[in-house]
């Protein structure tokens, strides 16, 4: 299925600012749906690099008006806030996305009362928006050691297993280098044959489709997206442009 990204920031790397009134929210997301994504997903809070927490009565003063229009649109949330997890959760989202990996045991706590889907992400965050050293050794091993200890935490918290979903990060969540990105998906199956849990792929438009080059048009980037991804077998994919 196609996710097709809004995000209702000042700050996002691609998009940030276009659509941070409700109204060019929802009529960016009925695009996206008319262009064939099957649900959209909101994002109130930028993690790029460089980038600070919001807050929880921020993220929600942005969130809430939004998904007030929802109406018949399906939707994702993606937080890694308990306290914003537990307020969206009213508007039954598809799931949440948490670029944490699960960190918040309020998001683990309410996701598994409300036995929604939630998608765990592997990253090199040492907490939300504070990146650290770049992984070492075989990236494979490194992102499926990571996600099998973030499944074990979720689980422990009562969501169940078919309740997740996994991400194993790219760009700079996974790496300072381009190489260890193209490695990890050139090796995807791998992944998936040593984690049996569905996935997530969100590539669109992130910095190491550059390949260190200047200068890169977000349409170049968009093509360069669906050439790494259209052989890729996962559940989600998360795009800017359907």
């Amino acid at each position: 299925m196609k996710v097709g990204i809004v995000n209702i920031t000042p700050d996002s790397f691609s998009d940030g600012g276009k659509f941070l009134t409700p109204q060019s929210a929802i009529t960016q997301a009925r695009r996206l749906i008319e262009d064939g994504a099957s649900l959209v997903e909101f994002g109130a809070q930028s993690t790029r690099p460089g980038s600070k927490s919001v807050g929880v009565e921020e993220e929600l003063k942005r969130l809430l008006p939004v998904l007030e229009l929802t109406n018949n649109i399906s939707f994702g949330i993606d937080t890694y806030q308990g306290e914003v997890a537990k307020k969206v959760l009213e508007f039954n989202p598809v799931y949440i996305n948490d670029i944490s990996g699960g960190r918040d045991p309020i998001l683990l706590e309410c996701v598994a009362e409300k036995n929604c889907e939630i998608i765990l992400m592997h990253s090199k965050l040492l907490e939300p928006h504070v990146f650290g050293e770049d992984p070492k050794g075989d990236i494979v091993d490194h992102v499926c050691s990571s996600l099998e200890k973030i499944v074990e935490r979720a689980l422990s918290f009562g969501i169940k297993k078919e309740k997740i979903v996994l991400d194993t990060g790219a760009g700079a969540f996974l790496s300072s280098k381009f190489e260890d990105s193209f490695e990890l998906f050139r090796r995807f199956s791998e992944v998936q044959s040593r984690l049996d849990y569905p996935f997530m792929i969100a590539v669109s438009r992130k910095g190491f489709l550059k390949r260190g080059e200047e200068n890169v048009s977000m349409s170049e980037l968009d093509r360069r997206s669906r050439e790494l991804t259209q052989n890729l077998n996962a559940r989600y994919f998360r795009v800017h442009e359907v």
